[in-house]
């Protein structure tokens, strides 16, 4: 599976640990894809995610792009993800500092640099309380309002929330190979308004798909999502990306700290494989661990 075996990339000319790249990471996507549009295809998307959630595991990689004028950046996230309760493990690489992630239910935990752990008592793991994000009425999940700027709280599942959405058109591409396996190229288009739009105790558009949605700017009627299959029908990647080409009157955190880098393109490639797989989610010992406020994460800061 692309994205699995190749060394973590190092990053080009940073932006730096800004509220963005903290945002998109973790967490969980346009237009790389290539080739000629056969016509539309039958396709249920709702098969897809559900024969990709039977396999209840799977190995994940992560791949974001920041191309801007001046300065780019390159964010890399690998490990494995529960893809039927909210779960994972992954090791990420940012500005050249490498960590570790790891979420099991409502506990997230994350690894604090070195150069920060005097701020966090010395401790080399921060533990936030996922729960105190919950709105009334939402539910089991993450309030959605929360979990735009705190992806690395979503993981990479909720991407595969997208194909429980209907899209407004689908095109197959092309047959071909990923990484030496059969697989089949789609287009998906999906309506801008109903990517962005948010109700309370929804999970579906409170993922990365969602945010790459909203923070394009000027906002697109509707956006592709290229999926790959393999010849069981399940997603193994995911890719999408979006433009912010002017700045909003009233721009999001991350939308403003690229307002001086316009255009800005913004792409994911999430890659799923190795189905099936044990995943141990196993936290830090408490006597490692420093608790701190939801809003210390929200705010980009550890």
């Amino acid at each position: 599976m692309s994205g699995f075996g190749h060394r973590l990339p190092t990053t080009r000319t940073a932006l730096g640990r800004s509220v963005l790249a903290r945002a998109l990471v973790a967490a969980v996507l346009v237009g790389g894809a290539t080739g000629c549009a056969t016509a539309a295809s039958r396709l249920n998307v709702e098969d897809v995610y559900a024969r990709t959630i039977s396999a209840r595991t799977a190995q994940t990689a992560i791949d974001l792009h920041v191309d801007a004028p001046r300065a780019g950046t390159y964010v890399t996230a690998q490990g494995r993800v529960d893809l039927t309760t909210p779960g994972f493990a992954l090791a990420v690489q940012e500005a050249g500092l490498s960590l570790n992630e790891l979420r099991r239910g409502d506990r997230l935990y994350l690894e604090v640099p070195a150069s920060a752990r005097a701020a966090n008592q010395d401790k080399p793991w921060a533990e936030f309380d996922l729960r105190t994000g919950r709105g009334p009425g939402s539910g089991d999940e993450v309030e959605p309002a929360l979990m735009g700027p705190v992806l690395m709280a979503a993981g990479p599942a909720p991407v595969l929330a997208i194909l429980r959405l209907a899209p407004t058109s689908v095109a197959r591409l092309r047959p071909g190979n990923l990484d030496g396996e059969p697989s089949t190229e789609y287009r998906l288009y999906y309506s801008t308004t109903e990517l962005t739009s948010s109700r309370p105790g929804d999970p579906l558009r409170a993922g990365l798909v969602s945010l790459l949605a909203q923070m394009a700017h000027p906002r697109p009627a509707e956006i592709p999502v290229y999926v790959w299959l393999d010849h069981h029908g399940r997603l193994v990647r995911l890719e999408v990306s979006v433009v912010l080409g002017t700045e909003p009157v009233s721009p999001s955190p991350a939308q403003a700290a690229l307002a001086n880098q316009l255009p800005t393109i913004l792409n994911v490639d999430i890659y799923f494989g190795h189905f099936g797989e044990p995943v141990r989610l196993v936290p830090p010992a408490t006597t490692r661990i420093n608790q701190l406020p939801l809003s210390r994460l929200e705010g980009g800061t550890l």
